[in-house]
């Protein structure tokens, strides 16, 4: 008995080994079979820059499949539309924009994705425009900063809009930009960025799409017989007036408009308009400010037939400041953390000596002028200064012949010697200056008379006061230039 008993152990051992081969046999046939992996042997860029109609042409990486081989399918989708299931992608770019961008590679087995963005630049981007006249024409000159000054478009507006549907007048008067993309909480629409472009004789008033330079709106309705003369800063209260709306403020003649680029509108600028009667009104005016401790909005104007200072925030607080008949009106700009106040700048009619103001829209919910120290002489200065219109910054800039000098605001006394923080290596006038919303670039629009194109643009890299840097410049590119503004990247 106990010798079958052990014969029968014998032969279970003897016959373990073969069944756990018959187990491991059948998992390979049944069970894990080897997978065709996918390996690129390169990678995409993260993003492709191409102009609108260029085509983007790519080739899928090569790849490799271990341990077996099998076939392998590829799709390529742009804007979430499958634009090609070959190895090469040759797609057109139609539209401009950004648009997210995924390859597929895929077998039986596996399946790998990489993903991209191609950016389809608009026409008109970021960079320098400068409204300009040229053989009895206005002209906007587009000079990109994408290019660094190597583009240039000399009349953008006339390419883009026919003359006898959109025609400017002879003689330009302003230009103003806003980029309305930062009101839409992070959506980008193709309709954001606009440009003001006013002329006179004929009268013209423009609202122009950024990115395309095609007019979007013609303010006609907009006429005491005289023409817009300035175009300024976006004015945001949520007043009885505006309603929260966003609007920029206009000068016609001696009235002040408020353009409303959400609905399209036009109005009375009610805020202080009763106290313009009988004014006339600088067209350097305008520059508003906002006080951001209490949230108001506030906009100063100059009358030159009384020497006065008016100063108006949107609760329709007033303030008046008449003792400037001896001194003329160089300009006034936004200035300080926020844009906080307005830095209104005088020069006595002798040449003697500048003097400034500051502008408080919103302190205790009333307005105040407040004079600098002293009066404080600008050595040197035999010329009328053309000032920069600065944004966020303490320093005010400004230009006599091809010199350019840097004051910082809050000393209220100049610098016994007045040294230059930039000489243009060119001659001519600088006529235009104007800072990036960072003010960390400034942009000089110069003249030189008696050239085909006198009209020159240069941009400086600021950042470091002390050591301006030319980051670009388009030279003899347009006419005389009336003003230059600067468009940032969206």
């Amino acid at each position: 008995m106990k010798k079958r008993i052990l014969s029968t152990l014998l032969a279970g051992l003897l016959l373990a080994p073969a069944f756990v081969s018959c187990i491991n046999d059948d998992s390979k046939e049944f069970g894990s079979v080897p997978m065709a992996q996918i390996q690129l042997q390169s990678e995409l860029q993260e993003q492709y820059d191409k102009e609108k109609m260029e085509t983007l042409s790519l080739t899928a990486p090569d790849i490799t499949q271990a341990p077996l081989q099998k076939d392998v399918s590829y799709t390529w989708e742009i804007g979430g539309k499958v634009v090609s299931t070959d190895k090469k992608l040759d797609y057109v770019c139609e539209d401009s924009g950004t648009f997210p961008g995924r390859l597929t590679i895929k077998n039986a087995d596996n399946t790998v994705y990489r993903q991209f963005t191609v950016k389809v630049h608009f026409p008109y981007e970021e960079g320098v425009y400068a409204l300009a006249t040229r053989d009895g024409k206005s002209v906007v000159t587009y000079v990109s900063e994408r290019f660094k000054g190597e583009k240039v478009v000399y009349d953008a507006f006339g390419a883009e809009n026919l003359e006898v549907s959109f025609p400017l007048g002879k003689e330009p008067t302003a230009l103003y930009y806003l980029n309305t993309r930062r009101f839409t909480e992070g959506k980008v629409s193709k309709e954001a960025s606009l440009f003001y472009i006013a002329t006179k004789n004929p009268n013209k008033f423009y609202r122009v799409q950024a990115d395309s330079m095609i007019v979007k709106k013609s303010f006609n309705e907009v006429s005491y017989g005289s023409p817009v003369t300035a175009v300024i800063d976006d004015w945001k209260a949520d007043t009885e007036f505006q309603h929260g709306s966003g609007y920029v403020l206009i000068k016609q003649g001696n009235h002040i408009w408020a353009a409303n680029y959400e609905s399209q509108g036009i109005g009375n600028f009610g805020v202080g308009q009763q106290h313009l009667a009988g004014t006339e009104i600088d067209d350097k005016l305008l520059v508003t400010a906002t006080q951001t401790l209490y949230n108001r909005d506030g906009v100063v104007v100059f009358d030159k037939k009384k020497g006065a200072l008016f100063g108006f925030n949107d609760l329709r607080k007033f303030s008046y400041y008449n003792e400037l008949g001896d001194y003329d009106y160089l300009g006034s700009f936004a200035s300080g953390p926020g844009r906080w106040k307005v830095v209104s700048v005088f020069q006595k009619k002798d040449l003697s000596e500048c003097k400034y103001y500051y502008f408080d829209p919103g302190a205790n919910n009333k307005v105040d002028f407040t004079p600098a120290l002293e009066n404080v002489t600008i050595p040197g200065l035999k010329e009328r200064p053309v000032l920069a219109v600065a944004r966020n910054t303490e320093f005010l800039f400004y230009a006599v012949g091809k010199q350019i000098f840097a004051h910082y605001i809050p000393v209220a006394k100049f610098p016994e010697q007045n040294t230059p923080l930039l000489t243009l290596d060119k001659e001519g006038s600088i006529v235009s200056l104007t800072l990036s919303p960072d003010g960390y670039k400034l942009i000089v629009g110069m003249e030189t008379p008696g050239a085909e194109k006198p009209g020159s643009i240069f941009v400086y890299d600021i950042s470091r006061i002390e050591r301006p840097a030319l980051l670009y410049k388009a030279e003899n590119c347009t006419g005389s230039i009336k003003q230059v503004a600067y468009r940032p990247l969206d």
